[in-house]
């Protein structure tokens, strides 16, 4: 279940997959068309329902939400990064706390990530250009195990 349409699945990735959920729509004005990773995880999470309880499952999801162009803060406490790097939290926590209300601690292995990290001036550089400086490579990586 992936969040933007870099990994859209005319790229090759969805390979192996027995569903591959890469349903994004267009967004005028925006050069790569996401979606927000709650979206995604409710995908997910009706995906997980429906399977039966028994069979075991791997889920991969991937949030884009801490992608340039951010929407903008609500929380003057926040820079806009970091609200959308708290919504990726808050999604990833919903994909994981859906995973346990519906029993299924032990049939699923869950993996969940990110696109990649940003410059804030390390090596004078903004963004994620053309560099692999360990502040764009390191990404985060969640993985919910069967108990």
């Amino acid at each position: 279940f992936v969040s933007a349409s870099v990994l859209d699945r005319q790229t090759g990735i969805a390979r192996g997959f027995s569903t591959y959920n890469d349903h994004i729509p267009t967004a005028e004005g925006r050069v790569v068309a996401h979606r927000a990773g709650e979206q995604t995880v409710e995908h997910a999470i009706d995906w997980l329902v429906s399977k039966p309880p028994e069979q075991p499952v791997f889920l991969w999801v991937h949030l884009f939400d801490p992608h340039r162009p951010w929407d903008e803060s609500t929380n003057p406490e926040q820079t806009d990064y970091q609200a959308a790097i708290a919504r990726a939290d808050t999604a990833t926590a919903q994909l994981l706390d859906g995973r346990e209300a519906r029993g299924r601690l032990e049939s699923s292995i869950i993996a969940i990530t990110s696109d990649h990290g940003e410059l804030f001036g390390e090596a004078g550089y903004f963004g994620h250009g053309p560099i692999n400086h360990e502040k764009v490579t390191e990404v985060p990586f969640v993985e919910g195990r069967i108990r």
